[in-house]
């Protein structure tokens, strides 16, 4: 009976419990073992995303401490051989996935293949609301249109975009308008929208909440969604999740000039961190 254990933290990410989790713990008793969505388990940068009070610098794959830990990620598959029958393990190192940012095309938009002339199509201007590492999507209680949206208005003659995006936050969420910041430092991001279905521009600004957000009990509270309510907050893996193609398109963007703005000190980094912080780009 192996009596030796690892005191190096082993942090899982699991589709369910089951017996192999339990003989991994009992060589590394230390770490945390999350169920999460089995997509993830195909996208550690998004599997391996920081939580609420997690030391971010460990998620770095260049990060070494000063007794010489570093991170080290592994995907860890059992599979039967079709030759002999019998199970295999079989281990693949994916501590640098958690800088790639993967082109996916089945997730790209789509159209019907007709030319789109985006200059003379209606023009919106949209609002990314942030609160720490959340941003608002609003909802339909009256069923207007289905899912998850950004808010997004179209500007009156001579109307500046700040103005827009506070009109756009108190129409789709009914909040006031003097709850927000605009972000003045971080550029805006078009969206190639189709509302129900004709071509929509929409110039999206990043806004930032003055108020902080309640005393959750837990991250899961801070994830609640409630369907009879205006709108959420959401994290960039699951803001991503919940709106169109091109809305998620124009989020994966924003969200790299957020993480940017954040280390120039023009984005606030609290409440959280920042929204789109799961994303890394790997150096050149």
């Amino acid at each position: 009976k192996m009596r030796w254990k690892a005191q190096t933290p082993l942090r899982l990410l699991v589709e369910e419990t089951n017996s192999r989790v339990d003989i991994l713990r009992g060589v590394f008793p230390v770490g945390e073992t999350r169920i999460v969505d089995p997509l993830l388990l195909d996208d550690p940068l998004l599997g391996f995303a920081p939580q609420t009070g997690d030391d971010e610098s460990i998620y770095d794959p260049t990060y070494c401490n000063h007794v010489g830990k570093s991170l080290f990620a592994t995907r860890v598959t059992v599979e039967m051989n079709r030759v002999s029958k019998q199970y295999e393990r079989n281990c693949e190192d994916v501590t640098n996935s958690l800088t790639e940012m993967i082109y996916d095309p089945a997730a790209a938009p789509t159209s019907d293949g007709a030319p789109v002339d985006w200059s003379a199509c209606e023009r919106q201007v949209g609002a990314l609301i942030l609160r720490g590492n959340r941003c608002v999507l609003a909802r339909s209680v009256a069923g207007e249109w289905a899912g998850m949206r950004l808010p997004s208005l179209p500007a009156l003659p001579g109307e500046p975009p700040a103005f827009t995006v506070g009109r756009a936050m108190e129409t789709f969420t009914g909040a006031d308008a003097d709850d927000l910041e605009l972000l003045e430092h971080v550029a805006p991001v078009y969206v190639y929208a189709r509302h129900d279905g004709r071509p929509v521009l929409v110039c999206l600004y990043a806004a930032y909440a003055v108020d902080p957000p309640p005393d959750y009990g837990s991250p899961d509270d801070a994830d609640a969604e409630d369907p009879e309510d205006d709108y959420d907050w959401y994290t960039f893996a699951r803001a991503v999740d919940r709106v169109d193609a091109a809305s998620a398109s124009a989020l994966r963007t924003m969200a790299l000039g957020l993480v940017q703005g954040s280390e120039a000190g023009v984005v606030p980094v609290k409440w959280g961190g920042v929204f789109g912080q799961e994303m890394r780009v790997l150096d050149a």
